[in-house]
């Protein structure tokens, strides 16, 4: 009996392997927004709670806010917020604009993601767009690129 082979490190077997299924990939995003535990994103509170109703079992992810009584998931007020996009598609999707050199076509992008061109546009045109933005004290947000990060656009 041979070990079981793991996935060369940053690759997408690796993000594969490592985050297998949606809950794995939402359990990851959830340590990367809120390291210090769930907070609100209407009212700013850390007082919230894996929401459940009466017993019943609520979808995974879901919160309620002590102090607004807000229901929310990790991707609320995010630009994966109102999308259908699978967690685990998004996860996939950041990998491969963030770590292409030279930027990666929709076309490409839904090939590898195994969905539709008009589907893999959006992830891309909404990556984009926070990748372009920082805020400035003075004025609020504004467009910069920093040269370290491919420009999804080309």
């Amino acid at each position: 009996m041979g070990k079981k082979r793991v996935p060369r490190l940053n690759s997408l077997e690796w993000l594969d392997w490592r985050f297998p299924t949606e809950d794995s990939a939402r359990q990851l995003f959830e340590r990367l927004v809120w390291p210090d535990g769930p907070h609100c994103p209407h009212c700013g509170s850390a007082e919230a709670w894996r929401f459940r109703d009466k017993g019943r079992i609520s979808r995974p992810g879901l919160y309620e806010c002590g102090n607004c009584a807000g229901q929310f998931t990790v991707t609320t007020k995010t630009p994966m917020h109102a999308t259908k996009l699978p967690l685990k598609v998004w996860l996939r999707a950041i990998y491969l604009i963030l770590f292409s050199s030279k930027g990666v076509s929709s076309v490409i992008l839904g090939q590898q993601l195994g969905v539709r061109q008009s589907t893999a546009g959006v992830p891309k045109n909404l990556l984009a767009r926070c990748c372009r933005m920082t805020i400035s004290p003075s004025c609020g947000a504004t467009a910069s690129r920093s040269s370290n990060i491919p420009d999804p656009c080309r």
